[in-house]
């Protein structure tokens, strides 16, 4: 939300500068904003993934245009194996990076507007399940009413919005974020 403002009812408006954990400071100024976000989703989700460790492939399938099993015949050797996300896409796109910790609002926002999901990560990377996020709804200046779009393969990919409360209680730990940049 770093940056962000919104509408009060004075017809002021307030700056919110964010951390990894949320708000930390407030300014007001006179004038009329919006927030950055609305609502947006990317219409895409992840397959199903063959496998039982194959959430990594089937989460990276989507953004590099392979099969799953192309990919984990590439990487794992075909095995049911966990794998890094990150290294499937610097080996396709050259510009993967990862990043610790919650996602922030508008990096998500960024990413969706540009076309790109983002895969999280949950759990130690050993035992780690990826999911896609696919879009967002920030038509609300509360952190908690924001929802997050995400597509799991462990599920069939069906999307669903997640708040940050849910979305940070999904599948144990949340642990970080890969970016398609």
């Amino acid at each position: 939300m770093k940056g962000q403002s919104v509408k009060s009812s004075q017809e002021s408006r307030a700056v919110a500068h964010s951390t990894t954990q949320g708000i930390n400071a407030v300014q007001c100024y006179p004038a009329v904003a919006q927030f950055k976000g609305g609502k947006k989703t990317l219409g895409i989700q992840a397959p199903q993934q063959a496998q039982p460790n194959w959430c990594w492939a089937a989460a990276c399938s989507v953004i590099v245009g392979q099969t799953q099993q192309f990919l984990a015949n590439q990487f794992v050797g075909g095995r049911d194996e966990q794998f890094d996300p990150v290294n499937v896409l610097n080996t396709y796109l050259k510009f993967g990076s990862e990043k610790n910790g919650k996602i922030p609002w508008d990096t998500l926002v960024d990413e969706v507007d540009a076309g790109r999901p983002v895969i999280l990560l949950f759990g130690p990377k050993k035992d780690a399940h990826y999911i896609l996020v696919t879009g967002y709804d920030g038509n609300s200046n509360r952190d908690k009413n924001r929802k997050y779009v995400i597509s799991d393969p462990d599920n069939g990919g069906n999307p669903q919005p997640l708040t940050s409360e849910e979305l940070g209680n999904y599948r144990g730990n949340f642990i970080g974020y890969y970016l398609v940049i």
